[in-house]
């Protein structure tokens, strides 16, 4: 007859005793501890495990990832689905890294409770990423949507269609950042909110570039005349887009916009090339940008100062708008 091993009293433990223990666990472990008890619960986001964030990808399937020092990826075949794969990897640089996946105990959640459960454990106020590829069903999206409130990035990829993104637009607005990869006509609408960031792959026209009222504008596009740069800088110069702290055009193909052409007719002033100064990012304090040189602008005004230049091989035009 085999020996019955008597239960371990581990919820009995002193609260510094089992927060240490936890400590020590892997991320599977941590996982599987959550969901134990209730006390459980709460001594895990006790921890305060310090993740980067909690992103969810919406193709096919439907995934949540947990992005930390080791990532959870739980996937989805369907909200309903009570039974998600889930997988465990650790960090790149680990030299015994290995990637596992297993099917976690089943405490009937479905999609919308497996991610309260994570955003509550891992001390996450919202969704960090929420990213679009394919052609995932357009009811599937009305009912996802249904499923969380506010989210901090919308990332659409060049894999979805037109009518996809269109309709992702219309149901999901981001908090901070807007990222499309694909040229889709007929957004004007979705680009005006007080976005902090929109990254977008576009045939750009001066009339879209005017009605961002965003910090961060990135984007990639064919082509955008030198004529249009000096009309954008002219009427930021009076007054227009009074949030932009950056501009990034990247083009396609190197441009033959030269500088000459995008000052003509505004009051410049040239910096040495070699006056190297340090751009911060607002959103990153630990992300500086180098510039080296370039020409400064004054907004009439306020007297804000931007650099602006023309750079990586004729294929980019930056602007910097310099804090006062």
């Amino acid at each position: 007859m085999d020996a019955i091993v008597p239960r371990f009293p581990f919820l009995r433990l002193p609260e510094d005793v089992r927060m240490r223990a936890v400590r020590q666990m892997s991320m599977m472990e941590i996982l599987n501890f959550s969901l134990s008890y209730k006390q459980t619960k709460s001594t895990v986001r006790k921890l305060n495990l310090g993740i980067d964030g909690i992103d969810v990808h919406i193709n096919e399937q439907m995934q949540i990832m947990v992005d930390g020092n080791q990532k959870v990826v739980l996937t989805f075949r369907g909200l309903e689905d009570i039974a998600p794969k889930a997988e465990f990897r650790r960090p790149y640089g680990d030299q015994n890294r290995f990637d596992f996946s297993q099917f976690v105990p089943n405490p009937g959640f479905c999609f919308k409770h497996w991610l309260n459960h994570l955003l509550y454990i891992f001390n996450q106020h919202q969704i960090r990423n929420i990213v679009f590829d394919g052609v995932p069903c357009i009811q599937r999206l009305l009912n996802f949507r249904r499923t969380f409130d506010k989210f901090q990035s919308l990332l659409i990829l060049a894999s979805c269609p037109d009518h996809v993104a269109k309709e992702v637009l219309s149901k999901f607005r981001p908090e901070n950042t807007l990222f499309i990869n694909e040229d889709v006509p007929d957004i004007d609408e979705y680009i005006t909110s007080n976005l902090d960031t929109i990254c977008m792959k576009s045939l750009l026209k001066l009339d879209q570039l005017l009605i961002m009222n965003s910090t961060f504008i990135s984007i990639y596009t064919p082509q955008f005349s030198s004529r249009d740069i000096n009309r954008f800088l002219k009427l930021w110069m009076a007054g227009s887009n009074r949030t932009l702290a950056m501009l990034c055009i990247r083009f396609e193909i190197p441009t033959d916009s030269k500088m000459n052409q995008v000052v003509k007719g505004i009051s410049h002033e040239k910096v040495p090339d070699d006056v190297r100064r340090t751009f911060t990012d607002s959103r990153n304090k630990a992300l500086n940008w180098i510039v080296n040189g370039g020409i400064d602008i004054r907004r009439r005004g306020d007297g804000a100062i931007a650099t602006i230049e023309i750079a990586g091989n004729n294929r980019d035009f930056n602007m910097f708008v310099w804090p006062s």
